[in-house]
């Protein structure tokens, strides 16, 4: 790589040798993984020896040598100890797939965090359903495929976290800089995800009424304020009014606000207490089973079809929908987000995209409709990003200007079945 000069490649040539400065970037990342772990381990010995106790009692071996080496601090060093134990005596498929410039330095290091309370054997369990994709996926991705596959392979340490978590939550505050603070709120996700599908929408409607109020002066329409600053107003007010609101903030002075539905995803043995696989919240990820249980008690249902042996989507109920809202809607479960490369903007507030243009021919099926959330859509109309392939359970193949292509892999709506990769 060191002689091949980029600046005279052409724009495909310029990707690949990106791509494979990450790939040199990963294996050698993963031998100093190999590296702080030895000299971890050696040290671990001695000091053993020294304080005449179990290896498995000694904290930080190796720091100040790790610290002298790399020119970190001993919280850094102690990071990175605590970082290259697991992936080399825990999670070995992850540390063979980095030696292999597989998946990225970030990915590695979101396997190692997101394991580090299960045995070796359901580390292995969630290793084989991950890894498959996460060469193609962020760390963020795989953070929430690998919760996902955890939920799965160990329910009841899952179940029992989330029980363990709820005690945790809190408020507060903390000051920033020119006069501000954050108020910060660690809430149960169902409670949490409520809030803030109120603050949004009634950022949202606020944010509408102030266009339309400016379309209809004669001045010059400005430039309104970001949905970030409205979201901001709408918390402020709900809080100072929380007097007239009930306590399931669907109620103002006894009148709806604005409507809204969140997504509660469980299998029917589930629902009806005869199997215990985590449900899956809308926008927030894995749920236990009780809680999902609980959320569905009251809820309006509606039937969603998977095929048996992915997971993926195939049907919504008709029952609720005229049929171009019902399409619009299954497109929306299906994606889940926005399907260009490593977007997750919420597929709800997305465009609903022909791959192949409807002035081209494309048909306003399954196969040939995808969220996509403003920016990628004008990415595709405007600046030469073409969708090559679209298929009917979501997944997508991508060319970018330079003549590249990846592909969009949608996540399961239903992750129990055993083989299914996330």
């Amino acid at each position: 790589l060191t002689g091949v000069d980029p600046a005279g490649l052409d724009v495909l040539g310029k990707v690949e040798y990106l791509a494979a400065c990450a790939r040199v970037e990963s294996r050698v990342v993963a031998l100093k993984m190999l590296a702080v772990e030895s000299i971890a381990a050696e040290h671990a010995v001695e000091q053993a020896v020294l304080q005449q106790t179990d290896v498995a009692n000694v904290a930080d071996a190796g720091r100040e040598i790790v610290m002298s080496a790399l020119h970190v601090s001993g919280l850094a060093a102690g990071n990175l100890i605590e970082q290259a134990d697991r992936l080399v005596n825990d999670c070995q498929q992850t540390l063979h797939y980095l030696s292999e410039g597989l998946v990225s330095p970030g990915v590695a290091r979101v396997v190692g965090e997101e394991t580090r309370l299960l045995g070796r054997e359901q580390i292995a369990q969630v290793e084989q359903r991950v890894l498959v994709r996460a060469g193609h996926q962020s760390p963020g991705d795989v953070r929430r495929c690998v919760k996902r596959v955890i939920a799965l392979t160990a329910p009841e340490l899952f179940a029992e976290q989330c029980g363990q978590a709820a005690k945790t939550r809190c408020v507060s505050v903390a000051a920033a800089e020119h006069g501000m603070a954050w108020f910060n709120a660690l809430l149960p996700a169902p409670l949490a995800m409520d809030l803030f599908a109120v603050v949004d929408a009634d950022a949202r409607a606020a944010k509408k009424l102030d266009r339309e109020h400016l379309s209809a002066s004669d001045g010059e329409v400005g430039e309104l304020d970001s949905i970030d600053i409205y979201r901001a107003d709408a918390f402020v007010a709900l809080m100072q009014n929380s007097g007239k609101r009930s306590n399931d903030l669907g109620q103002a002075d006894n009148q709806p606000t604005t409507p809204r539905r969140a997504n509660i995803v469980i299998d029917l043995p589930t629902l009806l207490g005869l199997d215990d696989q985590p449900g899956e919240l809308e926008g927030y990820g894995p749920i236990p089973a009780n809680l999902a249980r609980q959320l569905a008690k009251d809820a309006t249902w509606q039937r969603w079809i998977t095929e048996p042996t992915t997971g993926h989507l195939l049907e919504l109920g008709r029952t609720r929908y005229i049929p171009n809202t019902a399409l619009r809607e299954y497109i929306c479960a299906r994606d889940q987000v926005c399907r260009f490369p490593h977007c997750n903007q919420p597929a709800k507030r997305n465009d609903i995209d022909h791959a192949i243009p409807w002035d081209s021919g494309g048909q306003s099926n399954p196969d040939n409709l995808g969220s996509l959330c403003r920016r990628h859509h004008r990415l595709k109309t405007f600046n030469r990003w073409q969708i090559i392939e679209s298929h009917a359970d979501g997944t997508c193949v991508w060319r970018s200007p330079a003549g590249h292509t990846i592909t969009t892999n949608v996540v399961p709506i239903l992750t129990q079945v055993p083989e299914t990769p996330c």
